[in-house]
C-alpha cells in the first residue's frame, strides 16, 4: 500500500532530548537520501531534514550525515506524547507533497524519549 515501511524500532532513555533516528534503505538494503521524516504530536508537528548527505538550508544542515540517516531533536526535554512518524516528500520542511508510508505511533515518555525508527523502500 506505502512505497515506504517501518523495519527495525527501539527506544532509549536521555532526560535532555526528545529526538527520532534512524536509516532508510532500499529494499537491497542500500541508503536512500532525500527522503523526509515527519513527526507528530496533536496539533505539532515538524519535518526532518532530508535522509543522507545532501545538505539543506542555508547552512547546509545534514553533509556530514551518513548515507540513508536522518534525525529530529524536538526539544532538548522529554516530551510525554503518542507521536506518530511517518514518511513524506516534502518541498519546504512544512509543506508535504505526498504521503509515502503508515503513520506510525510510538509512546514517548519521561524516560524514554530517543526513538531510533529504521525504514524501507519497497519501490
Amino acid at each position: 500500500k506505502y512505497q515506504y515501511e517501518p523495519t527495525g524500532w527501539y527506544d532509549d532513555g536521555n532526560a535532555g532530548l526528545t529526538r527520532f533516528m534512524g536509516d532508510i534503505v532500499d529494499a537491497n538494503g542500500s541508503p536512500v537520501n532525500g527522503v523526509f521524516i515527519q513527526a507528530k504530536c496533536g496539533d505539532f508537528s515538524t519535518i526532518s531534514f532530508p535522509s543522507g548527505p545532501v545538505g539543506w538550508g542555508g547552512l547546509n544542515e545534514s553533509t556530514d550525515w551518513p548515507a540513508g540517516f536522518y534525525d529530529i531533536v524536538v526539544d532538548d526535554k522529554p516530551v510525554p506524547c503518542v507521536w506518530t512518524l511517518t514518511v513524506v516528500d516534502a518541498e519546504d520542511r512544512k509543506t508535504i507533497k505526498a504521503v509515502l508510508s503508515e503513520s506510525v505511533p510510538v509512546q514517548i515518555s519521561n524516560e524514554k524519549s530517543i526513538v531510533t525508527a529504521n525504514w524501507r523502500k519497497n519501490w
